[in-house]
């Protein structure tokens, strides 16, 4: 059966979820699997407004060292945690908010004031990338996005920084949204521009591009959320679900993460893409979506990731979404409050 997958609704969940204890006995522990178990493996951490009684920041960093944290995704230069990572050797991708993006666009002084305000100041934080945009709107803002990109770049030129300059995207710039085939996937034509501009940017100087891959969304917004899709989407699913020539798909993140790499490659001019894809947001909500929202389907769904990185079916850094919950984040969604693996004291979610 073909499903259709969309980003634009959201239906409320019927379906009833089995347990999974049998799955999870063999499933290795979340502490131990997801957290610091492969260095290839980061946590998202939310703008600090949005959690709730955040610990302060040197915690947070000790929780990163405990776990074996070794890269961190921030959403916003927050100085408190840029003072806290100094030292610390954990990785840093640090992003740009959306709504900075047009006057960084407009005024290279005010990308040059960003720089030195917020990576020169802090010589001894590992920064690898600085994140300008998440999921931008490409048909409206691709050229704004772009020349904030090279402004912010030549800011750090001017300094002698070396930092990947990039951006992060969605599945949702695909003009076909079921992922069926991945190999026929391509980009919307009214952001194809933009695309073709930006991996050329990015190409030229050897920086990756981020791509945030949540099956989660696309299960959330299918018009019917069955059990089948649910388990599709959690790595659960034994039968083949999606044929594309030789290759055959069993889960949706690998058909999604597919669709992604088929799609820049045939939009980059240097074909394929040789930076290759950083896969900059991923995971599972625990609350918010009926029975599907859960912390053993989160634990599945993370785990299974890992496993992923272990055997190597996955060769490009990935960072999960996210390490605290943002119980006072503005969304309209309420699964979007709860996709934190620990709680603010440390301990994994139970």
């Amino acid at each position: 059966m073909e499903h259709q997958f969309s980003y634009t609704t959201s239906p409320s969940c019927t379906c009833i979820i089995p347990s999974i204890i049998q799955f999870l006995q063999w499933v290795p522990p979340i502490s131990q699997l997801v957290l610091g178990a492969y260095a290839a493996v980061g946590v998202c951490l939310g703008r600090k407004n949005h959690i709730q009684n955040p610990p302060p920041y040197q915690e947070v960093v000790q929780i990163c060292k405990n776990q074996g944290i070794q890269r961190i995704r921030l959403y916003e230069a927050d100085r408190d945690m840029l003072h806290a990572l100094a030292g610390s050797k954990i990785e840093v991708m640090l992003g740009i908010p959306n709504e900075c993006i047009e006057t960084l666009s407009i005024n290279t002084a005010s990308a040059e004031t960003w720089v030195m305000e917020n990576i020169f100041r802090y010589p001894s934080v590992d920064f690898k990338y600085i994140v300008v945009g998440n999921e931008i709107d490409l048909a409206t803002e691709g050229s704004v996005l772009l020349k904030a990109m090279q402004n912010i770049l030549g800011a750090l030129c001017k300094h002698g920084l070396q930092i990947y300059v990039t951006t992060a995207i969605g599945p949702q710039l695909l003009s076909d949204h079921s992922f069926n085939p991945p190999s026929k996937a391509v980009f919307q034509d009214n952001v194809l521009g933009s695309m073709v501009n930006i991996l050329e940017f990015l190409d030229e100087r050897g920086y990756p591009l981020l791509v945030n891959v949540h099956p989660f969304k696309c299960y959330v917004a299918t018009a019917n959320p069955d059990l089948q899709i649910l388990n599709f989407a959690l790595f659960n699913h034994s039968n083949i679900m999606i044929v594309d020539g030789d290759l055959v798909y069993h889960n949706l993140f690998d058909a999604m993460f597919a669709s992604l790499r088929a799609a820049v490659n045939k939009t980059s001019k240097d074909t394929p893409f040789k930076r290759g894809l950083v896969i900059s947001e991923t995971g599972w909500p625990t609350a918010g979506f009926g029975t599907a929202t859960s912390v053993p389907n989160a634990m599945t769904f993370n785990c299974k990731i890992i496993e992923r990185i272990k055997q190597d079916i996955i060769s490009t850094p990935v960072y999960i979404h996210s390490l605290f919950d943002e119980k006072w984040k503005s969304t309209i969604n309420e699964w979007d409050k709860y996709w934190g693996l620990l709680e603010t004291d440390g301990r994994f979610k139970s």
